[in-house]
């Protein structure tokens, strides 16, 4: 099976007191062509964590900030800082935006495939992973430094009586989705797109999941749609 070729845009909406309508963007997995036959074959895809990630001795892939770093809020004079490590209960894909040759050897991968309604892939996926809660996709945000800034409400924000353990809970409202998005700007040039799907116990190194119905929400790169450069 080669998956459905899906050739137009797909779009979802929400409705706030009208329909706003949302094109979405085709995001491509780069993968070596082997790995990509096997998932087009029988809809089997390695999922990995951030943990994982933070391993790779490839300069490219392996990031050892990943999922973690300091985030900040301030008011007038006053400030507070946590470094947070998300995504212990988490798996990840890691796609693009761009399909050119330049990433492709940069990340030692010789091909691609396009997932093109990544909301519907995301719903497939999770369906096999197991004591999945919930999850999420988009940009990757570069920073340099790769700081996440937030605002806290005056009640939240800390006190020069409160206990460390207060501090820390308070930290915790620091954290959220865009703490998983955040990486240096050395990794710009990939305009990674990444899938995320957290679940209710620590995430193993990575996990093999199989889901042929997902298959229908992707097509094999056309080779017209690699580019030479960014």
């Amino acid at each position: 099976m080669n998956g459905t070729q899906i050739n137009t845009p797909a779009w979802t909406s929400i409705s706030f007191g009208f329909q706003w309508k949302f094109m979405l963007p085709e995001v491509y997995r780069f993968e070596n062509q082997q790995w990509i036959d096997e998932f087009f074959e029988t809809g089997c895809l390695r999922l990995s964590n951030f943990a994982k990630f933070s391993t790779y001795d490839h300069e490219a892939r392996g990031d050892n900030m990943e999922g973690q770093g300091l985030s900040i809020s301030q008011k007038g004079s006053r400030s507070v800082g946590v470094w947070l490590k998300e995504g212990r209960n988490s798996f990840v894909l890691s796609c693009g935006l761009l399909p050119h040759k330049g990433i492709m050897e940069e990340l030692d991968r010789n091909s691609a495939f396009v997932i093109s309604d990544p909301i519907g892939f995301a719903a497939e996926i999770a369906r096999q992973i197991p004591g999945v809660i919930g999850g999420f996709s988009g940009l990757c945000v570069y920073r340099d430094p790769p700081i996440l800034y937030r605002d806290l409400k005056d009640a939240d924000f800390p006190s020069e009586t409160d206990s460390l353990d207060q501090i820390m809970k308070i930290g915790e409202k620091l954290g959220g989705e865009e703490r998983y998005l955040i990486k240096h700007t050395k990794y710009e040039l990939q305009r990674e797109y990444r899938f995320i799907w957290q679940t209710d116990q620590p995430a193993e190194d990575y996990l093999d999941v199989t889901a042929p119905a997902a298959r229908r929400f992707c097509r094999r790169i056309r080779e017209n749609e690699i580019r030479a450069s960014a």
